[in-house]
């Protein structure tokens, strides 16, 4: 566990702001403005956009480990075309997956399908296809019809551009082939995801294309200016240069790394919300309890195994459990549910003080204030698992549980949606195509690749495996769009959902049902993705499913793996979908441009087109997620099953907010990551707006009126590594009075607690304006220095090595360079106690610093002490500290000739 700071180091602050370089599983404090639990997506994004205020704290707490950018995760070849996996106990893969199932899907095949999850910092977007897009307009539409005003296309459309960094670095030889033109109008070019192009395009992408078109699909230039039903070759998130994975962690912790109110700790488990005035039950050991939350069914080796479109008929990657729907894996009864939908429910209006974490089911459980905000980013699963065992759920539900219910909401765990899919394949034959198997499997072909690759960031290895896409709609898919509306048009209310919901949950799919048959009849509306993977697969997606499925505990353990259950196929619309599919796929590649590829006998058979009851079974064996679960804690009306309102506050709460896919109210077609980062910075203004708002009506919402303002500020700040004892946690009793003790004595000795920290006294930005301080011929002198200091090659401009503003690196580079040579004579002068005031291990940090930034190797450890001191003393007003202290530690900072 992450140790604690009891006193914070205005100096080693100072210093280590430089090089913002925060490590992930810095110190914890014993309280946060903000606590975050998530680093996926999500979080990250929410934490960055909130940390923007130099005045709040932010705590992002992560289950899984931080990634080490392994070629695997970065380069794009390498999704859906993976190495083989390293030995161990978990593969080079798995340890970013929770590696979890689903419950038997009984409306399909009895089997249960692996379901992968992204575990890390940086979450899905690690492990994803990192394929970039929004949707229909009409899809964010519906949410506002659906009670969330702000949340309709024109609300959501700067957010989209707000989080992301535009290149459309295709040629026109590209664009004339695939009909790639970029809308400038609904792009963002300053945002920290970097979108660009692939620069490998696979010839068979032009087949598929025209085939689509001469079958009467239209193109979609740029499916992100909202109309998306056709064709579109879809950017990716990689960065325009080196044509690596661009990540939540890359995009938006890494660069802001450095500042000094912003924490992430991963391999924190969060095991439940803390709600003021209630208790709950120990947790329930079971047979089935993991040690750090992971499951058992690791499934494929190959995370991005959709991209590999396994075959219909191969079924290896389905576990063989059978068993009725009510079964958990480990073979335990759930327990019968009772339900009173007839019952009044009065909401209360509980506060979040913190959250409980552990590393690991036999670790000690930690608690974590919040002064201000929980925040969840859990994701679509872990998001009402969290609140289930927390208290806040289905009342009914939660009883069966002996868990005590602080709010009674329904809609936890339900309106569960998921794109899911079938493969088709057509073996291409022309021995004048070449596919990413091909080039995989030939060692020559796959050493000029990847020495390319690394070279000049251009070749094979810059495309995954996935890259020509469809959005079509139902009517552009077959004749028999008719038939399938007026069978959705004729179930009853209610029908085809899980037993025993709530009424405000069925009335809440019913208004949703609405919505779905509007667009189902709307030829601009996309219900289908057709994804290519260039090696002679097709897999076809329900884009706008009418199955709803729900996620639950399994038992109050938090460790216990969660109960997934997407009830594939519970609506017969969705089988009816994916049965025309099959047959436009038999059209399709009966094209004349897709016969160039000389497709060899395709699946399914034209034999196995003619029999309606084969078809079907074929469609059950064969479905499979396309690895987008949102609904589970739904943005809508209370009377509608809702679990938060617009402003994304969990209702009966006053301070829990959710930000991740498990808001979706409708899923939207496409693929979620761009939709994610979208919210996420849109909820980040929502909940700065509120607190704003709370802290001006002066309602103590917030925690103080002087930190209320909203800041655009994104100045980077810093501070120190450390690891955690079990004897320093925070909310430690003993380790708060120990802590007092020791801030009273460093305070009597050198009271700089007095100026906090330093950041707010006296921003660094500011604390040496350059054209003052020193005349232009020694700032010039000075950057010479600092190229040498640096390595910085005379050609090439220094930020692009340096990761912080010029004019905040080179005071701190000068004060530094001042400082250590006269601290080896003043060390008489001081007393020991102040030197013993900065830790050792901080110290340690910072000849780390050294090193990486001035190349210093070796200084003893007073100097550093006393480097730090003066430099913090220096910035303070003479007023701040004792006379003698100041006699003995404040010199001039520039009398040294340069």
């Amino acid at each position: 566990m992450p140790p604690r700071l009891s006193l914070p180091l205005a100096s080693f602050v100072l210093l280590y702001s430089v090089a913002r370089a925060r490590p992930i599983n810095d110190a914890l404090l014993d309280e946060y403005d903000y606590v975050v639990v998530g680093g996926g997506v999500s979080g990250l994004t929410v934490a960055n956009r909130l940390s923007e205020d130099p005045d709040v704290t932010v705590l992002v707490l992560e289950a899984g480990p931080s990634p080490e950018n392994e070629e695997w995760m970065t380069v794009p070849y390498f999704v859906g075309n993976n190495p083989n996996p390293k030995e161990g106990s978990l593969s080079a893969h798995e340890q970013y997956d929770w590696n979890i199932g689903t419950e038997p899907q009984t409306y399909l095949d009895g089997l249960t399908r692996h379901y992968p999850l992204g575990r890390g910092v940086g979450g899905g977007s690690l492990i994803n296809g990192m394929l970039w897009n929004r949707g229909n307009n009409g899809d964010w539409d519906d949410w506002a019809a659906l009670g969330n005003e702000g949340w309709d296309w024109k609300g959501v459309l700067p957010y989209f551009q707000k989080s992301e960094r535009f290149t459309p670095d295709f040629s026109a030889q590209n664009s004339e082939q695939y009909s790639i033109i970029a809308d400038n109008n609904v792009h963002g070019t300053n945002g920290p995801v970097n979108i660009s192009y692939q620069g490998y395009f696979y010839s068979a992408t032009q087949n598929l294309f025209n085939g689509l078109n001469e079958l009467g699909v239209p193109t979609s230039t740029d499916c992100a200016a909202g109309d998306n039903a056709g064709t579109a070759f879809l950017p990716l998130a990689i960065d325009a240069e080196g044509k690596s994975r661009s990540h939540a962690k890359r995009a938006y912790y890494d660069p802001v790394a450095g500042r000094d109110n912003l924490f992430v700790s991963n391999g924190q488990f969060v095991t439940r919300l803390n709600i003021e005035g209630t208790e709950q039950p120990e947790d329930e050991p079971t047979v089935d309890d993991n040690a750090d939350g992971q499951g058992t069914q690791a499934g494929p080796s190959d995370p991005f195994h959709v991209f590999n479109f396994i075959p219909s008929f191969d079924s290896s990657w389905k576990s063989r459990v059978h068993g009725p729907q009510g079964h958990a894996k480990n073979g335990r009864q759930r327990p019968h549910i009772k339900r009173n939908s007839n019952r009044k429910r009065d909401l209360p209006n509980v506060k979040i003080s913190g959250v409980e974490y552990a590393a690991s089911a036999s670790a000690p459980r930690y608690n974590i204030t919040a002064r201000r905000d929980v925040i969840l980013a859990a994701g679509a699963v872990h998001t009402p698992i969290l609140l289930q065992l927390s208290g806040i759920g289905d009342q009914d539900f939660l009883s069966a549980y002996n868990i005590s219910t602080a709010v009674d909401l329904p809609g936890v765990g339900n309106n569960y949606q998921d794109h899911f899919m079938v493969t088709t394949n057509y073996p291409c034959q022309s021995t004048a195509y070449h596919g990413p198997i091909l080039y995989g499997a030939n060692s020559t072909y796959d050493e000029i690749n990847r020495a390319e690759y690394y070279s000049s960031s251009t070749g094979v290895w810059t495309a995954g495996s996935p890259n020509g896409v469809a959005f079509p709609s139902l009517k552009s898919m077959t004749t028999n769009y008719t038939v399938i509306s007026d069978q959705a048009k004729g179930q009853v209310y209610g029908e085809h959902l899980p037993g025993g919901l709530d009424d405000t949950v069925v009335a809440g799919y019913n208004r949703q049902k609405e919505l779905l048959l509007s667009a189902l009849n709307n030829e601009n509306r996309a219900q289908f993705e057709l994804l290519n993977d260039n090696n002679g697969h097709f897999t076809y997606s329900v884009m706008k499913p009418f199955t709803r499925g729900q996620v639950q505990i399994r038992s109050r353990n938090p460790f216990d793996t969660p109960s997934i259950d997407p009830r594939y196929g519970a609506n017969p619309v969705d089988l009816q979908y994916l049965v025309e599919a099959l047959r436009f796929n038999h059209r399709l590649i009966q094209t004349p441009s897709m016969q160039e590829l000389q497709p060899g006998e395709s699946f399914p058979t034209a034999a196995q087109l003619n029999d309606d009851a084969q078809l079907l079974n074929l469609v059950k064996e064969a479905i499979y997620t396309e690895y987008h679960p949102s609904g589970t804690a739904s943005m809508l009306p209370l009377e509608l099953g809702g679990v938060v309102d617009a402003h994304l506050k969990v209702y009966g709460t006053q301070n829990l907010k959710i930000v991740d896919a498990s808001i979706f109210p409708l899923i939207p077609a496409a693929h979620l990551q761009a939709c994610v980062y979208a919210v996420a910075e849109k909820a980040a203004d929502i909940i700065k707006a509120d607190n704003a708002r709370e802290a001006a009506a002066g309602n103590g919402a917030a925690s103080s009126a002087a930190s209320s303002s909203v800041s655009a500020s994104t100045a980077p700040a810093s501070s120190a590594p450390a690891q955690q004892s079990s004897s320093a946690q925070p909310g430690s009793s003993a380790q708060q009075s120990s802590s007092a003790q020791q801030s009273s004595s460093a305070q009597q000795t050198l009271p700089l607690s007095k100026a906090l920290p330093l950041s707010k006294a006296l921003p660094l930005s500011k604390a040496l304006p350059l054209s003052k301080a020193l005349p232009l011929s020694k700032v010039l002198l000075l950057r010479v220095l600092l190229r040498v200091l640096l390595r910085v090659p005379p050609r090439v401009r220094l930020r692009v090595r340096l990761k912080v503003p010029l004019k905040v690196l080179l005071p701190a580079i000068l004060r530094l360079a001042v400082l250590i040579p006269r601290a080896l004579p003043l060390l008489v002068l001081l007393p020991k106690a102040l030197l013993r005031a900065v830790p050792r291990l901080v110290v340690s940090r910072l000849r780390v610093l050294l090193h990486r930034v001035l190349f210093i190797r070796v200084l003893p450890l007073a100097v550093l002490r006393l480097a730090m001191l003066r430099l913090a003393v220096a910035m303070l007003p003479p007023r701040v500290l004792p006379l003698e202290v100041l006699l003995r530690v404040r010199v001039p900072l520039f009398t040294t000739p340069l």
